[in-house]
């Protein structure tokens, strides 16, 4: 941080990639590669979207979040 803040300003220029494991043990439906239905990051403002799903825009149809296993 020292030299950080003596070298400042800093200007990021690349986004910091995150891995995010999900486990379909319990929960199915998680997005992945072959269904990505949307951002499957927890910590967004899109977490009640993976748990409730959402209205599609281009189909109208019903995209569903993700389920109970074995359901």
């Amino acid at each position: 941080m020292t030299i950080w803040l003596d070298e400042l300003p800093v200007i990021p220029i690349v986004q910091a990639p995150a891995l995010v494991p999900f486990n379909s043990t319990y929960w199915t439906n998680w997005p992945s590669a072959s269904n990505a239905w949307m951002m499957p990051t927890n910590w967004w403002a899109t977490m009640s979207l993976l748990l409730n799903g959402y209205q599609s825009t281009s189909t109208g149809k019903w995209v569903p979040g993700i389920k109970p296993a074995g359901k």
